[in-house]
């Protein structure tokens, strides 16, 4: 079966290869019509010149002018540069040319350096953006305290300025609920909350002076009050 297989195999390929010869072998007879055709046509065309006479009986070649001989006169002064010497340049307006033209020239690149430098300076002097990490961080609780009067102090101005006015002793205050909220209100740039925030630790650590026990237990509830304020990157806040 393979054997089969295989010899019809060859006989189809023997098949292919005879139309392709046969294909070829009109194209060289086609090919060969057309350059007998172009030759004979070529043939045609060259035929002796036919004179074409006037009415007085004298041909065209006859009345044109015959080209005059010119004779090629060799120059003996020929021109080497490599053995002339270099001389200076005396014409006046040659040099005043030149002269234009280099002062063009350096004015164009002296102004192109100073520009240069004055971007270079502005763009050293131009202070760099620094880029810190995005942290999510939850608001203060502290600016909806004093608005919604949970704080037991109030703002009073007063002949010296600003200060807290509270309503209760300090002592009497529960350190570990409200000291963290003041602690909280340091990442909030309002001036006012600001003030209440820095004012109300500063009274509370004030009046907690001796008695260490009212700040012991507060102080690992004020980590995370001081990480989400430094966890903002602010300058203003830092």
């Amino acid at each position: 079966m393979a054997l089969n297989r295989d010899l019809l195999q060859l006989k189809i390929q023997k098949k292919l290869l005879e139309e392709k010869l046969a294909a070829t072998e009109f194209k060289i007879d086609r090919y060969g019509q057309i350059l007998d055709k172009k030759a004979a046509m070529k043939a045609e065309t060259i035929s002796p010149e036919k004179k074409t006479y006037t009415k007085m009986g004298t041909t065209v070649s006859d009345l044109r002018i015959p080209p005059r001989a010119c004779k090629a006169v060799p120059i003996d002064n020929t021109y080497n540069p490599y053995e002339t010497e270099p001389e200076a340049i005396t014409n006046n307006n040659i040099l005043r040319i030149r002269q234009s033209q280099r002062l063009k020239s350096d004015g164009n690149r002296i102004v192109r350096e100073k520009i240069k430098e004055k971007e270079d300076h502005e763009r050293r002097s131009q202070p760099r953006e620094q880029k810190y990490p995005q942290i999510p961080i939850p608001p203060s609780m502290l600016p909806n305290r004093y608005v919604r009067g949970e704080l037991p102090c109030t703002i009073e101005h007063g002949v010296s300025g600003k200060y807290l006015s509270w309503a209760s002793p300090l002592e009497f205050l529960d350190y570990e609920y409200y000291l963290p909220i003041f602690f909280d209100g340091l990442q909030v740039k309002d001036k006012i909350i600001t003030f209440i925030a820095c004012q109300g630790i500063e009274d509370m650590l004030y009046a907690a002076r001796g008695h260490p026990d009212r700040l012991r237990p507060v102080i690992p509830m004020l980590v995370r009050p001081l990480r989400n304020a430094l966890g903002k990157f602010d300058t203003e806040i830092l």
